[in-house]
């Protein structure tokens, strides 16, 4: 896992506080076209020079750095390297707390996807099968949204350990095994040792469609009756801006869940509603998403039940 210090990001928001008490924001013109609420690079720079004792060049290795951690951003360019200059022109943006973060993913919330994954929510019409089998897909339609929900369910001689090593503790190293689009993933900001906000990219193989990437906070837990839970949403967040040649994807929630069962095996849930963007038709998604969940889920548990018989070989041995 990459994992951004969370005393590295709390030293970086003291010095943005500090920053904007002091910078001079207002709309500014350059070539006869305007730019609203912004401050000036170079200002950027005097600034953090006074604040934190640094000569120029430090300060505006700084400058750069806090750009590229998200919490301001060229509104002339969008993009490209710091400019220590008086028309390079840049304006905060948002960075949630963690109180905020936790708030995106709250238990309120938690509980009213876990009603429509367990089709416990009235206001909400019931899942329809969409293949059966060892590996069961249903979906279904949420608040009139085009792109169905889906629902894939299976049972697996692999471990809850093994399941949870797979999808959470040690997604990064495993997530190409079981989804060959996958090209990276970071985690972005740690909240707590149960909420984490993480960045994926992935790779759409057609030279038609652009690659995809997601920001999303996730929480992890387990209840009261041993069932593990992984819960996924997607959030703005100016610690990872939009990236260039990729489309950002929407997650309106993403759950696994994980249950140990009387028979010695394990069932899994996978419930998801995603927002590809662009320009590809719901039909088009809606059709697919039904036959890479299917595929995705059997890699999964393919993923897990090798690792947990290479486990029990060592152990033999």
């Amino acid at each position: 896992w990459v994992e951004v210090p969370l005393t590295k990001v709390q030293e970086k928001r003291s010095t943005m506080r500090k920053l904007k008490r002091v910078i001079q924001i207002k709309d500014r013109s350059i070539r006869f076209k305007k730019y609203n609420k912004c401050f000036t690079g170079s200002d950027a720079v005097a600034h953090l020079r006074e604040i934190l004792k640094l000569s120029e060049s430090d300060a505006t290795e700084h400058a750069t750095e806090l750009m590229q951690a998200g919490f301001f951003c060229n509104i002339k360019t969008r993009g490209g390297p710091f400019e220590n200059s008086s028309t390079a022109f840049y304006a905060f943006t948002k960075v949630p707390t963690n109180e905020e973060l936790l708030g995106e993913i709250s238990d309120a919330w938690a509980k009213k996807i876990m009603n429509i994954v367990q089709n416990n929510d009235p206001l909400n019409p019931t899942w329809e099968l969409e293949r059966d089998g060892e590996v069961k897909v249903c979906t279904c339609s949420l608040n009139n949204i085009p792109i169905r929900a889906i629902r894939v369910e299976t049972v697996t001689t692999a471990s809850a350990e093994s399941l949870m090593q797979v999808l959470h503790t040690q997604l990064f190293e495993y997530h190409k095994e079981w989804n060959s689009d996958f090209i990276s993933g970071e985690i972005v900001q740690t909240v707590n040792e149960n909420v984490t906000l993480q960045h994926w990219k992935f790779t759409v193989k057609t030279s038609t469609v652009s690659d995809r990437d997601f920001l999303i906070v996730r929480r992890v837990w387990q209840d009261s009756m041993g069932k593990h839970y992984i819960l996924d949403k997607s959030v703005k967040s100016g610690l990872m801006q939009r990236q260039k040649d990729f489309i950002r994807c929407t997650v309106l929630f993403q759950l696994r869940m994980i249950e140990q069962l009387d028979n010695g095996k394990v069932r899994l849930v996978h419930c998801n509603l995603t927002d590809l963007r662009g320009s590809i038709p719901a039909i088009v998604v809606n059709s697919a998403n039904v036959r890479i969940s299917q595929e995705q889920v059997k890699s999964i548990v393919a993923v897990a039940e090798r690792e947990c018989a290479l486990l029990e070989a060592c152990l033999d041995g």
